[in-house]
């Protein structure tokens, strides 16, 4: 089996063709601009030396913008910072999975502890990391794993979508067959 590289890896997110060959749309939501610009430089390093970045990072400094961004749902992968002013990434995480948006989220933060890690992984979030201890090798792993492991959870949906849609179709016919019945029954009395 061929192990997943930066120029062969493909992922479906939104319903699009997600291949590391292409540049990702990241949006970063944090309140702190310097904290965007040392992540800009970060990921700017990512490829095989003269390749092309293969992520675009765009920033939002608002709790509010960030919930227009998940309601928009135009980003291939959400980089979210835990504290965000009077809000915290949690919760905007909790927000984003109303508006339905199926991509993946990474939670960031500058003091993590063990209990929000796990707050974190139980509201949706498909990583958590320190920025003290971000490196461009951990965060380009963290990026794939949450693109693939959302690959893996639609695979895995779609089944149970078309079985639920199956059942729906067959109470249906069953409500259609029971009323056919009842109205049969009552002609012949």
């Amino acid at each position: 089996m061929e192990m997943p590289t930066s120029r062969n890896m493909h992922v479906r997110s939104r319903g699009l063709d997600l291949r590391m060959d292409r540049r990702l749309q990241i949006v970063l939501v944090d309140d702190d601009e310097d904290d965007f610009l040392l992540l800009k430089d970060l990921l700017s390093q990512a490829g095989d030396g003269g390749e092309k970045t293969g992520f675009e990072l765009d920033w939002l400094s608002t709790y509010e913008q960030g919930l227009r961004a998940f309601s928009d749902c135009r980003y291939d992968l959400y980089l979210v910072d835990y504290h965000l002013g009077a809000h915290n990434g949690l919760e905007l995480l909790r927000e984003a999975g109303v508006h339905g948006c199926p991509a993946p989220v990474i939670i960031l933060t500058g003091h993590g502890s063990y209990e929000t890690d796990l707050t974190a992984m139980q509201s949706g979030a498909m990583d958590y990391l320190e920025k003290g201890e971000l490196t461009l090798p951990l965060l380009e792993r963290s990026i794939r794993y949450a693109i693939e492991r959302k690959q893996v959870e639609k695979k895995l949906e779609e089944p149970l979508h078309e079985r639920t849609a199956d059942l729906e179709e067959l109470s249906e016919k069953t409500r259609a067959v029971d009323a056919l019945q009842t109205a049969a029954s009552s002609l012949c009395r």
